[in-house]
């Protein structure tokens, strides 16, 4: 086994995550860190990764061959997502998986990204707008399954629990936000948002069943709003990741969500393009980040008359919107999210930035 500290983040990489922490750590720390994922684990988006595993649906043999011959070369591995490194989905322990990450000597720390341990349940009693009330019940029964496997296997391995938003601390009080981050250098150039007299509004839902972001709540009213001559409503479409910086520049407002009580990545870059973000972010998540977020909260029920409002003081809004890049180079700039992730492995002293 290799002395020097070494991470490994992987295998989600949900919307290029663990290429960002990997790179975070590298950047600020002098630890070294590389991210994972499955060979076409984010189809469409292209997403980057340093290290390739075969698939879920590869041969199983040739898959832990695979792993075994990248997890060699590691100290620490955190696995985000609660995904499986060796085994099929559905097929063996989900425990004996991260047992076998976690052997010859390597320390195992685990993310989660959200539904892997948002209690639906809690979700629902403190959400009235919670996107599990508007699923049907086989993904409500899945989500409710998947969180006490979770559990139990958390529990039984009792390795650091980091989560990537900060309302899963309301979930998984035992845990560390590791903040989400992203790139600021390549979404603060650009144009300054309300240039033009009419604001553009930009939404664009990842996921539509379920209706984890209330679509069906936003898109009505943007429609509204843009027959009323108020906005300039930009339709979501399909880019690559590569693309966004360029569609978030086309856009004044971003509309996130408006069911989840959080925010995620795409949230994270309007706020670094100096785009006013609006999404539903409550009182008790906003406690958890212990600063100002500069995130206007709206759910289904306050939406269009609040953003009725939030279009009748155009200074406010424009004060909110410039908020956002210092917001995001100071939590989601990648410093914060290192410091996390080296204190998990154990490893302060090594918080220093590479020569």
């Amino acid at each position: 086994m290799i002395n020097n500290p070494l991470l490994a983040i992987g295998p989600a990489n949900y919307a290029g995550q663990a290429h960002q922490w990997a790179r975070a750590v590298h950047l600020y720390s002098s630890i070294d860190a590389e991210s994972f994922e499955y060979v076409g684990g984010n189809p469409g988006f292209n997403f980057s990764a340093d290290n390739q595993i075969p698939g879920t649906r590869s041969n199983p043999w040739v898959r832990r061959r695979a792993a075994d011959s990248l997890l060699k070369r590691f100290t620490h591995v955190a696995v985000d997502g609660f995904q499986r490194v060796y085994s099929m989905p559905r097929v063996g322990s989900l425990l004996r998986d991260y047992r076998r990450v976690a052997g010859n000597g390597r320390e195992l720390i685990l993310i989660s990204h959200g539904s892997d341990t948002r209690d639906p349940d809690a979700h629902l009693s403190r959400v009235p707008y919670s996107y599990f009330k508007y699923a049907d019940g086989e993904f409500v029964d899945q989500a409710r399954q998947r969180v006490r496997q979770n559990r139990r296997v958390r529990d039984a391995l009792g390795a650091p629990l980091l989560v990537s938003t900060p309302d899963l601390l309301i979930d998984n009080p035992e845990a560390i936000w590791l903040p989400l981050c992203v790139d600021v250098d390549r979404f603060s150039a650009g144009a300054v948002a309300f240039s033009s007299a009419k604001p553009k509004v930009l939404h664009m839902p990842t996921r539509r069943n379920p209706p984890i972001k209330g679509s069906q709540f936003i898109e009505p009213a943007l429609e509204q709003l843009e027959r009323e001559g108020a906005i300039t409503w930009i339709r979501g479409r399909h880019v690559s990741h590569a693309e966004m910086p360029a569609l978030l520049q086309e856009a004044d407002i971003v509309v996130d969500q408006v069911l989840t009580d959080s925010f995620g990545v795409s949230a994270v870059e309007a706020m670094a393009s100096g785009r006013l973000t609006i999404a539903n972010v409550g009182a008790a998540t906003r406690r958890v980040i212990g600063r100002e977020l500069p995130i206007v909260d709206l759910d289904p029920g306050t939406f269009l008359q609040g953003f009725r409002e939030v279009l009748s003081d155009r200074s406010h809004l424009q004060r909110l919107a410039s908020a956002g890049p210092e917001y995001v180079a100071s939590v989601h700039g990648g410093q914060r999210s290192a410091a996390v992730l080296v204190e998990a492995m154990g490893r302060t002293a090594d918080m220093e930035k590479h020569a």
